[in-house]
This record gives C-alpha cells, sequence and structure tokens, in this order.
C-alpha cells in the first residue's frame, strides 16, 4: 500500500508507528534504526524518534531527525507517565531570588 498516495487522495496526515532494530537498544536511536527501514525511510515526511536511557526512566528526549515539511530538525525533553500513558512538559526548578 502506498500510504503517501492514501494520504493525499483523503487530504489526511498518517502517523505511522514503526519498530526500532536491535542494533538501537542502549543506544540512542537514528533513521538508520528503523525496522524495515530501506522500504519506509524514503517515503517519511517527518521522522520523530523516541528515546530514554532506561526502561525506568520517565525522561523522553523527543529527537526530529528529518523536517521535509520545512519546519526545523530539533531535540527536546518530556517526561513519560506511564500509568497515564502521556507525556508532559518537564517541571523547571526555580531558585527563590533574594535580591
Amino acid at each position: 500500500i502506498d500510504l503517501k498516495a492514501v494520504a493525499r487522495e483523503l487530504d489526511v496526515a498518517i502517523l505511522l508507528l514503526s519498530q526500532l532494530d536491535a542494533s538501537a537498544e542502549g543506544a540512542e536511536p537514528t533513521d538508520k534504526n528503523y525496522a524495515g527501514s530501506k522500504e519506509t525511510l524514503p517515503d517519511l515526511d517527518v521522522s520523530i524518534l523516541l528515546h530514554r536511557a532506561s526502561k525506568d526512566d520517565p525522561d523522553v528526549e523527543v529527537i526530529c531527525t528529518k523536517n521535509r515539511r520545512g519546519g526545523p530538525q530539533f531535540r527536546t525533553k518530556l517526561v513519560f507517565d506511564g500509568p497515564f500513558q502521556s507525556f508532559s512538559e518537564p517541571k523547571q526548578e526555580f531558585e527563590e531570588w533574594t535580591g
């Protein structure tokens, strides 16, 4: 199935989730780690990877490695809440200013 053609025909965005291959285990992922990347990667308009240092670490690095839509490639951090299966922005720590 040509998902890109389907998206154009229906005028919708298609979100494709892909598992990474075993070589990504324990390291920061790259586009080359997509399982089946030879078929998938050339057709992607945007590629966003999620990375955690360990399974128990709530901090998630969001890495945009490809953006054909003219937007920037970027890195940012989010916090993963497993019980609610949701992401949030990290809380900022502020020091009290005594002036």
